[in-house]
């Protein structure tokens, strides 16, 4: 599959743009859904190989400002579970979540996070409005993070009775420390992007309306003064520090699993369910 069929099929997701040195990855709204098909993860697989052959020495993620917030979060886990009306709490959740479901999606984000660790250029990604606190672990997995000024992270793990999946805590510790990690992650509510700054979590906040130019002319300084082979010795260094990240997805999907299933689950209608 060549770059024009693979787009065609990823347009649902996301768009590239190549200019100035930089290649300019775009995601719509429905980029969490990428794993609902095995074409889709494919082609996804294949564009992540094409981006690291591409002259462009620095890759830019620019998310809208529902990319990653909690209500396509909940459309995610919904759909990995194959939802058939259930609810706790009056929000939909899963029940139980399936094995196909999570191999499925672990499968999109692994391959997400192994190219951010090994493709050869800076990444540098954007996040805007409400986003899911999980979500920040893809952020930590590139070498520099610009918020807008009203992005907050939403943490919303005891809610959602599930550990904080994709990839989150494979990063999170290496960043904060354990204690500061399991602070975090034990709040409840919002943490603003002031406070992620605080927390070394992100490395810019700008206004809403200058995230794109701020991210694109960072990924355009970072790409002139960057070369490939000292990015990646840079990227192969760092890893040592941190597990392996096979080892730790298996642990991650046992783990959600396991809370899916210790969780007693509650049918739309009966008049037992919680309001």
């Amino acid at each position: 599959m060549n770059l024009e069929e693979m787009l065609a099929v990823l347009e649902p997701f996301l768009r590239l743009e190549t200019e100035g040195g930089v290649a300019t990855i775009r995601l719509t709204d429905n980029v969490l859904m990428l794993g609902q098909d095995l074409k889709y993860i494919e082609a996804f697989k294949g564009f992540l190989d094409h981006v690291s052959r591409l002259p462009e020495r620095a890759v830019v993620w620019i998310t809208t400002r529902r990319s990653f917030s909690p209500e396509r979060c909940d459309a995610l886990w919904q759909y990995l579970a194959n939802l058939e009306g259930r609810h706790l709490n009056n929000l939909l959740y899963p029940e139980p979540l399936t094995s196909v479901g999570v191999l499925r999606e672990e499968n999109v984000f692994r391959s997400v996070f192994q190219w951010l660790r090994k493709v050869p250029k800076p990444v540098i990604a954007t996040f805007r409005g409400e986003v899911a606190l999980p979500l920040l672990g893809a952020g930590l997995a590139c070498e520099h993070r610009i918020a807008a000024s009203d992005t907050v992270f939403c943490n919303r793990c005891g809610e959602l009775v599930i550990p904080p999946a994709i990839g989150l805590l494979y990063m999170l510790p290496a960043y904060v420390g354990m204690g500061r990690a399991a602070a975090l992650l034990m709040r409840s509510g919002e943490t603003t992007a002031r406070e992620a700054v605080e927390w070394g979590l992100i490395n810019q906040i700008v206004p809403d309306d200058h995230l794109e130019y701020c991210a694109i002319r960072a990924a355009e300084e970072a790409a002139r003064r960057s070369s490939p082979n000292s990015i990646a010795a840079m990227k192969n260094l760092l890893a040592q520090h941190l597990p392996p990240l096979d080892t730790f997805f298996m642990a991650e999907s046992r783990e959600v699993e396991r809370a899916f299933e210790r969780h007693e689950w509650v049918r739309r209608g009966d008049e037992s369910q919680t309001k």
